[in-house]
């Protein structure tokens, strides 16, 4: 009996610990169940919370800004603005984007549409070097930039190396000729070469192109200007730009819904600021004549002899009140009371001239006019922007008598 009773007991106990075991293993697999599907919800939840936004990058003009960079504050994630100024990007729920682009400033947004507004501050202070664009803060090198607005606004010159004298520091621009066609002679930071035959001029870059002559570019389709100055340009330009670099970059098409058309002109009057002034037939004839004594030659000059001429010329001078007269017909000796411009001697047939001409007066003029022409148009045609300009020039030198002229 005790053994029955044994062996029934411990069939008990073995059923009650499977009994026990298995609701561990239920509760278990609940417990491991329930864990699973709080993950799963975890990542259903992370996954609603993300978003794609859709937005148009504009500038305070309504135009699409290209290559705009667009990113996700506090995170990695970012993008930049097609062709058209859009962008498309997956975000968190209520996330803050950054637009920013060069030259404008930064703007934090949650819009759709956002619009840049310029940073003038920022802008100054980016410059073209070489390859591309780079912040003065971070520049090495000794590089100047020119205000085209107000440079070439303030000097309306048909010339663009005139245009920039007295702009840039160091650079150095001389008018040696007196045409109205001639080349001024640039050089930045002095004299580069004591050789007579060779130059320091800077290299000219325009749109990346070398180029010899400025006065082939309208300055009304100058975008940028920038000076590179020290030995740096030779490790980008070569040998050629040892005497510094002029970097040179014209306007270009921008996106706009309809074609453009601007006219600009001007019309100038210039006058000599400085005209020779000469002494009158009396004083010369008197100097000469005192020279002549001095070497101890007879006063005679073009088979005129001064000594006989100054009483004439004397006469001449008190006729006509002390004043030169201007372009007219010469007049014959009549008289010492009418002594005309000339006395022809009839033994010998030679004359002499004592009439006091305004040669000044005469030879130039008192303003030489100019006049100045431009025509651009741009605008957009399907993915492509254009910029066309025309330009016309016309200036007239201060001559009276067959007067410079230049037309291009």
């Amino acid at each position: 009996m005790n053994e029955e009773r044994k062996k029934r007991g411990l069939t008990s106990s073995k059923f009650l610990t499977a009994i026990v075991v298995g609701a561990l293993l239920i509760n278990s697999n609940n417990v491991l169940a329930t864990q699973a599907l709080s993950n799963d919800l975890l990542k259903v939840s992370e996954q609603l919370q993300v978003q794609a936004i859709t937005g148009l990058v504009v500038d305070t003009h309504g135009e699409p800004v290209i290559g705009a960079s667009v990113v996700e504050k506090g995170t990695t994630n970012g993008i930049v603005t097609d062709l058209d100024g859009k962008f498309t990007l997956n975000v968190k729920l209520g996330a803050t984007i950054q637009v920013s682009f060069v030259g404008y400033q930064t703007q934090e947004v949650k819009a759709a549409k956002v619009t840049l507004v310029e940073d003038t501050e920022l802008l100054d202070e980016v410059v073209v070097v070489g390859y591309g664009s780079q912040k003065k803060a971070n520049l090495t090198g000794a590089v100047s930039t020119v205000d085209v607005g107000k440079t070439l606004s303030a000097k309306p010159q048909m010339d663009v190396t005139k245009a920039l004298q007295g702009v840039v520091p160091g650079l150095t621009i001389l008018n040696t000729q007196g045409g109205i066609n001639e080349q001024p002679k640039m050089t930045i930071r002095g004299v580069g070469t004591l050789s007579n035959k060779e130059s320091s001029d800077p290299l000219i870059i325009v749109d990346g192109v070398p180029l010899d002559d400025l006065s082939l570019i309208n300055p009304q389709d100058i975008d940028n200007v920038s000076v590179l100055k020290d030995a740096a340009s030779t490790s980008i330009y070569g040998s050629r730009a040892a005497f510094g670099v002029v970097l040179i970059t014209t306007k270009q098409g921008t996106k706009k819904d309809k074609v453009s058309i601007n006219y600009s002109n001007n019309f100038a009057w210039s006058t000599p600021s400085i005209l020779p002034e000469y002494a009158d037939v009396p004083s010369q004839l008197k100097a000469l004549i005192a020279v002549n004594e001095r070497n101890g030659t007879a006063p005679e000059l073009f088979g005129m002899y001064l000594d006989k001429m100054l009483p004439y010329a004397e006469a001449w001078q008190a006729q006509h009140g002390h004043k030169k007269t201007g372009y007219r017909d010469m007049q014959p000796f009549q008289s010492m009371d009418n002594v005309g411009d000339y006395y022809l001697d009839p033994t010998t047939g030679k004359a002499m001239y004592y009439a006091d001409w305004d040669v000044t007066g005469i030879m130039y003029r008192n303003w030489a006019p100019s006049q100045s022409h431009n025509v651009n148009v741009q605008g957009t045609s399907g993915r492509t922007t254009y910029y066309l300009s025309f330009g016309y020039d016309k200036k007239e030198g201060v001559l009276n008598f067959n007067p410079d002229q230049v037309r291009r």
